[in-house]
């Protein structure tokens, strides 16, 4: 399918420890102080923003990315764009792992 949007001019990936609670940026669940989680930051159309992934849902791009990849996508166009992985991922039949994310984030 591979995915359409902007690449970030500038972008910075890092997996720190939360110091306080955060959300995920795709299942809207917390991250829990003391939890890993991916914190992406970049400048999208001169705009910068900041990007916070829990673990699992960290799991579930790469995964997406992976199924992407293997159909010919490459760079940015093989990663779903943030808010967007959920959507992808169901496109794609991880319906099991959503439905047990979703149920988590309840």
């Amino acid at each position: 399918m591979c995915f359409q949007g902007d690449s970030p001019s500038v972008y910075r990936k890092e997996t720190p420890r939360a110091r306080v609670a955060h959300e995920c940026i795709e299942c809207r669940t917390e991250i829990p102080p003391g939890d890993r989680y991916e914190l992406a930051s970049g400048l999208w159309d001169g705009r910068w923003d900041h990007f916070k992934t829990c673990g699992p849902c960290v799991v579930l791009r790469s995964e997406v990315t992976a199924v992407e990849e293997s159909d010919g996508c490459w760079g940015t166009e093989a990663i779903p764009p943030f808010t967007e992985l959920f959507s992808a991922a169901e496109e794609m039949g991880f319906v099991c792992r959503l439905t047990s994310k979703r149920a988590m984030a309840r």
